[in-house]
């Protein structure tokens, strides 16, 4: 058997496994037999002995680190590992390759194992193959790093626009994100002018369907007459759903939170109701208020989590860069993008 596959200007396909060890456990590699035969040796050269290739204890210890890392995720982060490995392996028809992998993660962490094994159908494993040692980092989790000031400097916002949007709110809006040194961007229902609630032309940079939420870290939708046509469309329900799913701050005030209330009909999520009110309500990272008053503008001066300021509220959790209790509360998995 050829052990050295893909090698160069080789077209023929050999069966059977590329590597060993592999699962058929066919032929067994012949680095022994090349040594034994003299056509592999170490230059015995004269020291205070003989000197030969040694690899220590230490080196063949291979869990600890990924004991480390794992140990130092945040709940939201280990789910994260536990979902990835769990696609990966869905993958697999032969369990016998599902099984060796789902034995080599206890080594790692049994709960995890554990979990993985449930969700790709292999064998509940009942014991830890290796003890965890307990032992965390500081460094190792994404957490870790948030910056001591909040900041959405360079965050890419997403402005979602019709005919008929507020004039004034959307102005205001944008001079808040510009003022915090944030890159506003309006995505339209066409590429061409939109009037706004003026009779204005505005240009949008994109449209709903050249673009994604993907590439924006918050949506912004304001409110205006725009709201009942953008409800239509499937397509800007998709982008609220899916920047939702990715748990990415979502701001909406006056008409345009009616649009995130019927793309995201969650009994957990709370929305601001009070017409007359410019009180920010804000839950699980998505920013409402049914108005936006001078007071409120004012407030949005600064960055912070309050009951006032709408932008000040919302650039606060953008400043937090995602909002993983969606996911840990279960409310994303409610939720089709």
């Amino acid at each position: 058997m050829n052990f050295h596959r893909d090698g160069a200007m080789r077209h023929k396909i050999s069966k059977g496994p590329n590597y060993w060890p592999n699962r058929f456990e066919t032929v067994p590699p012949v680095g022994e037999t090349f040594k034994s035969q003299g056509h592999v040796t170490e230059y015995p050269q004269r020291m205070h002995g003989v000197k030969r290739r040694v690899r220590t204890a230490k080196f063949q210890e291979h869990f600890s680190q990924a004991q480390l890392f794992y140990n130092s995720l945040c709940p939201h982060e280990k789910q994260h590992v536990i979902d990835a490995l769990s696609f990966e392996l869905n993958k697999f028809e032969e369990m016998d390759i599902v099984e060796k992998m789902i034995e080599r993660l206890t080594n790692i962490d049994l709960d995890m194992a554990q979990k993985i094994a449930m969700n790709v159908g292999g064998t509940m494993p009942s014991a830890a193959g290796k003890a965890n040692h307990g032992k965390k980092s500081a460094f190792l989790s994404q957490e870790a790093f948030k910056p001591s000031e909040p900041t959405i400097k360079s965050r890419k916002i997403a402005i979602l626009v019709g005919d008929g949007f507020d004039a004034v709110g959307y102005e205001a809006m944008k001079g808040a994100i510009l003022a915090h040194s944030a890159v506003p961007v309006t995505i339209g229902t066409r590429r061409s002018r939109v009037k706004n609630s003026l009779g204005k032309d505005v240009q949008p940079d994109l449209h709903f369907e050249g673009d994604r939420s993907t590439g924006y870290d918050a949506l912004l939708i304001p409110g205006g007459a725009h709201v009942q046509s953008l409800a239509k469309s499937g397509r800007v329900i998709h982008w609220i759903r899916e920047a939702f799913g990715h748990c990415k701050t979502i701001g909406a005030f006056g008409e345009g939170v009616d649009l995130v209330k019927a793309a995201l009909p969650l009994t957990g999520l709370k929305f601001a109701e009070d017409g007359s009110s410019d009180a920010v309500v804000r839950s699980y990272a998505v920013v409402t208020a049914r108005s936006y008053s001078t007071e409120s503008a004012k407030a949005d001066l600064s960055i912070q989590d309050g009951d006032t300021g709408f932008m000040s509220n919302f650039s606060f959790y953008l400043s937090q860069h995602r909002c993983w209790a969606r996911e840990t509360d279960g409310l994303v998995s409610q939720v089709a993008f």
